[in-house]
């Protein structure tokens, strides 16, 4: 029986050996899952923050674009202002330049009654006093 007992014994030991074994691959099987689910929730958070980051740029890039149009509206209203201004100026000048002509002939004019007048003078004083009030403004 002692042959018996200690082949017990020792399939006994053999079996808490196994059983051991056993639970020590269940543990680790156990962290392998703990250590998967934390890189999993890690890869989800990242790809998250990625896609955040993604849509933060297309709106950065619209904002962008929006600005650049508005820019460039800005500045076609001012080169069409500018054109304005331009044609004003031109406008003006040209106004400026007919109204010094218009001074020089009203001069001119205003010599040549004068001149008539004075040419004239020698003549009836009546009849003259009668052609100045008429001719003055």
């Amino acid at each position: 029986m002692l042959g018996t007992e200690n082949a017990v014994s020792a399939s006994n030991t053999e079996c808490n050996c196994v059983f051991q074994k056993l639970r020590q691959l269940e543990n680790e099987i156990r962290e392998y899952k703990d250590l998967n689910e934390n890189l999993v929730r890690k890869l989800d958070e990242e790809l998250f923050h990625r896609e955040i980051a993604q849509v933060e740029s297309i709106q950065n890039k619209e904002a962008l674009l929006e600005k650049a149009r508005e820019l460039q509206e800005r500045d076609q209203q001012i080169e069409a202002q500018n054109q304005t201004i331009d044609t004003q100026n031109a406008l003006l000048g040209y106004a400026w330049a007919n109204a010094q002509e218009q001074q020089v002939m009203i001069r001119d004019l205003n010599q040549e009654m004068e001149e008539i007048i004075s040419h004239n003078s020698h003549g009836d004083s009546s009849m003259n006093m009668n052609k100045k009030r008429r001719l003055s403004p």
